[in-house]
């Protein structure tokens, strides 16, 4: 690991800190906070801060994008959303029993005990990541680019399925204004994102999916998605 690496990561590990101390754990239970940071991406980082109680943020760069995700950003993109680019910060209600599985696993991965970022070499690149567990048991964290911890890979793969539903959600209310015949593509790739689990949690964007639903100026199959989406939603546990 560069010395450029380890200086990004401890800061990202000071950041997320603060960001999770912002809330006390004795007011929600304990507190579980990830944050990720890979420039280049649409979204090139963000970060989660989810109490026990299911209550909890999500704050990101404000993309301005409307297409494809899997089209790569362009420079002048990229170097707008890693400097000087708005933010936005949701409020987020997960629902219990998601709440529940994340708090198990983060309780598994032990982060107060053991680090768990993979000591082998020459592994890709695939995002700097932080997670940080504050709960009656003690404060835990962990820096790492690839781990072989099955509870922190599952949180992780967890934590970014949320932020990729977040991020359908901002393109569909950016479609759904100025590009309505867009939201035909994008409304069926979401739908293949939550069957293949790469979007989790429809509910983060509920207010969304209902707007698109109910407007009688789009077309029929992306009102019936929404709202078949909404019905997913609502049958969370």
């Amino acid at each position: 690991m560069t010395r450029i690496s380890v200086f990004r990561q401890g800061f990202l590990l000071l950041l997320a800190s603060l960001v999770a101390s912002l809330a006390p754990a004795q007011e929600h239970g304990a507190t579980l906070t990830f944050r990720f940071d890979r420039p280049g991406l649409e979204v090139p980082s963000y970060v989660f801060t989810i109490h026990e109680d299911g209550s909890g943020s999500y704050e990101a760069p404000a993309s301005s994008r409307t297409s494809n995700a899997a089209e790569p950003p362009s420079s002048s993109e990229a170097a707008l959303a890693s400097v000087g680019a708005p933010r936005q910060t949701r409020v987020l209600a997960l629902a219990p029993g998601s709440t529940a599985k994340l708090f198990e696993q983060a309780r598994g991965a032990e982060l107060s005990r053991r680090s768990c970022a993979s000591k082998a070499k020459n592994i890709a690149d695939t995002g700097a990541k932080v997670l940080i567990y504050d709960g009656k048991e003690g404060i835990g964290s962990c820096s790492f680019n690839y781990t072989e911890n099955k509870n922190v890979i599952a949180l992780t793969q967890s934590f970014q399925a949320m932020a990729n539903t977040l991020e359908f959600g901002q393109r569909l209310e950016r479609l759904h204004r100025f590009d309505r015949l867009g939201l035909d593509q994008e409304t069926q790739r979401l739908v293949d994102a939550v069957k293949d689990g790469r979007a989790v949690e429809v509910k983060l964007i509920a207010p969304t999916l209902e707007s698109l639903s109910k407007d009688p100026q789009l077309l029929e199959r992306v009102k019936l998605r929404a709202a078949t989406l909404l019905s997913l939603a609502d049958a969370t546990p």
